[in-house]
């Protein structure tokens, strides 16, 4: 046996796909990169009531609208992007993973990735440690974080997108059979033909409703706290389910209104969509930088404490 799965033996056995819902359900976080970890931020994160954390494995990939060549290999960052780049090491990601066990969480991988076959092979080859080393240690799910980058790039090793995804779900289910592999992207890309999300086992979507510099109304009827929700759940009739909405814990700051009040509208609606659409089963907030530092005065994590989930 290689080191790499020595090292996350310790973890529980993950779920099932007859288990996904209960991966799903509640309340998550996005984790924006594993080498940020402290067990103070752990601990916010349980004290708010976060069951499911989804683990940013990789960077986003830099767009290339040409294959590259795959010898000899490249100094070019064009070629280079072609394959992933870990946000941490293994080492690094077992800590986070443990300790997220802990807490009695579940734990997704999300990794970014371009549609191309290189990229593929080399976050699923046996010598790689990250993501076959999750898989083996017990893992709940895999999700792909499918955006812009994505569509845009060129297809390589395959003759479309969707043929790249379900590759890489293959590949995935032929490591542990069973475990559900997802799709997280934004509601601007519902369907697109590179974004299968019929394909998916579960769709984590992101609804965020934010404002920051220069933005529209609070009660803008397609992106204000409230309105983005039903407006992104409103487009996707045609997917089955299991869903996860993704909320927005930063850039909450409308003119004339609290941070409460955004983050309390978005979640209201949230609440209620899940009450009356049974595809809807969770919500996971972007992302755990949004709680990280003092905890008396960090307004999401304040306002989740308050609000602690139904």
């Amino acid at each position: 046996m290689s080191k790499a799965p020595l090292l996350l033996m310790g973890l529980s056995l993950g779920v099932s796909a007859a288990d996904l819902e209960e991966v799903l359900k509640g309340r998550g976080v996005w984790w924006k990169n594993p080498v940020n970890y402290s067990d103070a931020l752990v601990q916010r994160l349980d004290d708010i009531g976060v069951r499911r954390v989804h683990i940013m494995l990789t960077e986003e990939p830099i767009e290339a609208t040409k294959c590259a060549p795959e010898e000899p290999a490249s100094l070019n960052k064009k070629h280079q992007a072609k394959k992933p780049i870990p946000l941490a090491s293994l080492n690094q990601v077992d800590k986070l993973v443990k300790a997220l066990r802990a807490k009695e969480m579940y734990v997704i991988a999300t990794v970014y990735l371009p549609p191309t076959k290189v990229a593929i092979d080399d976050l699923l080859d046996s010598r790689s440690d990250l993501v076959p080393a999750l898989l083996a240690g017990g893992i709940d799910a895999v999700e792909l974080d499918l955006e812009g980058t994505w569509k845009r790039n060129a297809v390589c090793g395959y003759k479309t997108h969707a043929e790249a995804f379900q590759d890489f779900k293959d590949r995935v289910k032929s490591m542990r059979p069973g475990i559900p592999v997802g799709i997280t992207t934004h509601g601007s890309h519902i369907g697109a033909k590179e974004i299968p999300l019929g394909a998916a086992d579960f769709v984590s979507m992101q609804a965020y409703s934010k404002c920051e510099d220069d933005c529209k109304a609070f009660d803008d009827k397609r992106t204000g706290p409230g309105n983005r929700q039903r407006y992104v759940v409103g487009k996707m009739k045609d997917i089955k389910g299991p869903i996860v909405l993704g909320l927005a814990a930063y850039g909450q700051q409308w003119n004339g209104y609290t941070w409460d009040a955004a983050m309390g509208k978005a979640l209201s609606a949230t609440e209620s969509i899940m009450a009356n659409d049974q595809r809807v089963v969770g919500y996971s907030y972007w992302s755990s930088n949004s709680f990280d530092g003092s905890s008396s005065r960090n307004k999401p994590y304040q306002f989740l404490l308050k609000h602690q989930p139904k």
